[in-house]
């Protein structure tokens, strides 16, 4: 027997979501789960036990109510009430660029290092843009930052991206639109978001049959870049920004 962190059964592809705190525990045979669900068990193991976020198994209605729920309480680990305000957290002061950017200059020293990475990720990357946007895309669902899901970046978008590719990144699997490379970097972003420990050498050689290791490189630092900034705006409460593109001006 497993446990599986708010496992929701399906038929089918599995997609990892991460929503919310462990407040639900679901018990079910290994042999029993789709194929595409017991190849992510171990990570929704691991993040369940050490109080992280999990895996998330989309259902129909008619197989949720068939499941059987296990409510539980940890210490410190039951669900957190949604936050429903839109204002920040801390006071921002008014000006050009929105929250998202007026946020830095409480810390301008701060906020030039996170302009430069900023940059960096968007303007001096190597990877493909499609790729590297399908993992920013995954990065911001999964932080459940709301500046981060909204922003398209005009010099992004110049190059043909659609909002069709941005809305299927969760269903990647068996979703034919994204190249093996894109499904790939995907799956990278929801692992080094979610169960990073459980990245392992196998998953590596999966990497190196699409990647260069500057490549790996590029894009783990791209990944790092999108989990850092997102969380930190999230937690910080800010929902909003003007900015419509990334390009860093020395100050």
């Amino acid at each position: 027997m497993v446990i599986v962190y708010r496992c929701r059964f399906i038929t089918g592809a599995a997609r990892v979501t991460g929503h919310g705190d462990i407040g639900e525990v679901g018990w079910f045979k290994t042999r029993a789960l789709p194929s595409p669900m017991s190849a992510t068990v171990a990570p929704a193991i691991e993040a369940a036990s050490l109080g992280g976020k999990g895996m998330v198994f989309e259902e129909p209605a008619a197989e949720q109510a068939k499941r059987r729920r296990f409510q539980v309480k940890r210490g410190g680990l039951t669900p957190s009430p949604r936050r429903v305000t839109a204002m920040p957290r801390i006071n921002i002061p008014e000006g050009e660029g929105g929250d998202a950017v007026q946020v830095w200059m409480l810390r301008p020293e701060m906020g030039a290092a996170v302009a430069k990475l900023s940059d960096a990720a968007y303007n001096k990357s190597i990877i493909p843009t499609r790729v590297r946007e399908a993992a920013r895309m995954r990065i911001a669902q999964l932080n459940e930052c709301k500046v981060c899901l909204s922003f398209r970046a005009d010099s992004v978008m110049e190059q043909g991206m659609t909002e069709d590719f941005y809305a299927h990144v969760s269903t990647f699997h068996n979703d034919d639109r994204y190249s093996p490379q894109e499904k790939l970097a995907i799956d990278y972003a929801e692992r080094f978001a979610i169960a990073h420990t459980a990245i392992d050498d196998a998953f590596f050689d999966k990497l190196r049959e699409h990647f260069t290791d500057a490549e790996i490189l590029d894009l783990t630092i791209c990944i790092a870049a999108f989990i850092a900034l997102g969380r930190t705006l999230n937690v910080l409460g800010i929902e909003e920004t003007q900015l419509t593109d990334v390009n860093y001006v020395k100050g």
